[in-house]
């Protein structure tokens, strides 16, 4: 293992970039190092820890760190399994500082060798946007297109949305690329603002990375379930698994995944409405909870998901499988509950149409789902008429008379 960490700091006014390398044990990954670079440069830093590229569980997610729009402070974001690819350029971190005077994307490439091919190319993005798939989507597709005949190994690419351009919490949106094409397994870096960070201050609507570099990572199984068994008196493996159990499937639930497990448990803890719920009783919280929730909401997805196993994994070759599909709609729970029981939905196909909406804009969707509920709230109550947004009349925001299809809809 090289004893030192490598940095690629890009400028992405002038195109100019230099490796920076920094010595392990005064410095130890993408946290400490970016919180160093962005107090210096004020940079957005996304890199990867030590033990990228090994057989390790989790340690392939790629890191965001800098200056946060929407919290006003250092902040770090990550994404499942995005870390993978970025080991092949061989180095630990990228910085960029500056900002393209136009909208453009950032092409990233180690190719048999040392040296790391680096270009900022002027993109049409509001063309892009509106194209194909759309937003976040349609960037993807189109940054494969360009650039993907140049990289001998499937590369990674990193997009934002509309609401990067016009809000403080756009996030930024990332999928693994297989045979080809981009997977519906997209992956966020959610929290922050990054996304927004990444197109205001540096110009950059997309950043498309990967490489032919292989280093000597951890893959010695043996050795790690010995050291596994010595902690846990199980092999990595089996230790891996059981700790994902939630993520995967549980057999005490019968279900899955952070979307399945958490609605199988809250009963009375579920909140809806914006939070509306807190201010009932117990029992009105575990009657909506069972007809709105376990008798629909939560039945839907088990039938559709679970039972026919629609699951993959980030990127990252884990056991956990944790990213729950229906067709091109992923499930986690907390944007199905933002942009569901909190906005007062019910159905997974209201549910899958606005989530899927927000994920196209590039929000973080558990932000835009808190804006979302109190919005719904607001004219609900008549402090905002419908017109003012955009909608034809008021949602229903209440479970008297709820009908939890038509309603959802709404």
């Amino acid at each position: 293992m090289d004893a030192t960490l490598k940095v690629l700091m890009v400028d992405a006014a002038t195109g100019f970039y230099k490796i920076i390398r920094y010595p392990i044990g005064k410095y130890f990954g993408p946290v400490d190092i970016g919180f160093h670079h962005s107090n210096i440069y004020d940079s957005l830093n996304f890199g990867t820890g030590l033990l990228a590229g090994s057989i390790f569980p989790g340690s392939n997610r790629l890191i965001f760190t800098g200056y946060s729009p929407c919290w006003a402070g250092f902040y770090i974001s990550s994404m499942g399994g995005a870390g993978l690819v970025f080991d092949n350029l061989g180095i630990n971190l990228v910085s960029i500082v500056g900002r393209a005077p136009v909208p453009s994307t950032l092409y990233l490439n180690r190719n048999h060798g040392e040296e790391i091919e680096v270009e900022i190319q002027p993109v049409d993005i509001h063309d892009v946007w509106r194209s194909g798939r759309q937003g976040v989507y349609s960037l993807m597709e189109h940054m494969l297109e360009v650039y993907g005949s140049r990289y001998e190994n499937e590369p990674r690419i990193l997009s934002v949305g509309q609401a990067s351009a016009v809000t403080d919490f756009g996030a930024i949106c990332s999928a693994p690329i297989r045979n080809g094409e981009i997977t519906y397994v997209d992956t966020w870096a959610g929290r922050g603002g990054f996304g927004s960070r990444m197109y205001q201050k540096h110009g950059l609507a997309g950043i498309i990375y990967g490489g032919t570099y292989i280093d000597q990572d951890f893959r010695d199984r043996n050795v790690a379930d010995s050291w596994f068994e010595d902690r846990f008196k199980k092999k990595m493996a089996a230790k891996d698994i059981e700790a994902t159990t939630k993520y995967r499937y549980d057999e005490n639930f019968l279900t899955g995944g952070t979307l399945g497990v958490n609605y199988a448990t809250l009963k009375g803890n579920i909140i809806a409405f914006n939070y509306k719920s807190i201010y009932w009783s117990e029992a009105e919280r575990l009657e909506l909870h069972k007809k709105f929730i376990v008798d629909h909401y939560l039945k839907q997805f088990n039938e559709e998901t679970i039972q026919t196993k629609q699951q993959k994994n980030c990127g990252e070759p884990c056991v956990a499988v944790c990213k729950k599909l229906n067709g091109k709609y992923k499930k986690d729970y907390e944007p199905y509950q933002t942009m569901g029981p909190l906005s007062g939905i019910f159905d997974q196909r209201a549910a899958e149409l606005v989530n899927h909406k927000a994920d196209t804009y590039g929000f973080d969707a558990i932000s835009i789902g808190g804006v979302l509920s109190w919005l719904m709230e607001c004219v609900a109550e008549g402090h905002i008429k419908p017109s003012e947004l955009g909608i034809k009349e008021k949602p229903v925001f209440s479970p008297d008379g709820f009908d939890v299809v038509s309603d959802s809809m709404k």
